[in-house]
């Protein structure tokens, strides 16, 4: 919910994928604050270390084990946008991550918001799907845990993820932010 009221209030922009799971940052020597802490409680870092990682994953890891490692199980989507020669990664932003409008989605309910990941990566890019969720898939029975842009959550098999992942930038809807 908090990556909609932070849409909401913000023109219908998502901050940059690289540090949505950041308790603070550094951009140009100054900190940053977690944008979407705000809208969590004003989280403090546990907390929000709690909320970046699936607790099955985190269940014999302690917050400061997860806060030295800065592991999290969560992984944000680098969305393809549409340009002119069809679908393509969306630039770096600022930050070193990708920036993109929540409210420009025309699928949101086939939109990668979060995905449930190995822990070792920031973003989720439609030709790293597969690789990045592969080490997880005996947490849950075979598949990954999905956030969608429309805000429901689903378990998606690892065959749904590799037959997505070998779509072409155009066809894959999961990634296509507009």
């Amino acid at each position: 919910m908090a990556f909609r009221m932070y849409a909401d209030d913000n023109h219908g922009w998502l901050f940059t994928t690289k540090h949505w799971e950041s308790t603070e940052f550094l951009a140009n020597g100054q900190k940053v604050r977690n944008v979407y802490a705000r809208y969590l409680g004003d989280a403090d870092s546990d907390k929000i270390i709690k909320l970046r990682n699936c607790p099955s994953a985190s269940k014999n890891t302690s917050v400061t084990q997860l806060k030295s490692e800065n592991r999290y199980g969560y992984s944000m989507d680098w969305p393809n946008v549409k340009a002119s020669k069809g679908y393509q990664a969306a630039e770096a932003d600022s930050y070193g991550g990708a920036s993109y409008r929540l409210d420009r989605i025309s699928k949101p309910a086939e939109f990668l918001l979060l995905v449930d990941t190995d822990g070792s990566r920031f973003s989720a890019k439609s030709s790293e799907l597969k690789g990045m969720v592969s080490s997880i898939l005996e947490r849950h029975s075979g598949g990954v845990n999905i956030l969608w842009a429309d805000q429901h959550v689903t378990l998606v098999s690892f065959d749904s993820i590799a037959a997505q992942s070998a779509l072409s930038d155009d066809q894959n809807t999961w990634f296509q932010a507009n």
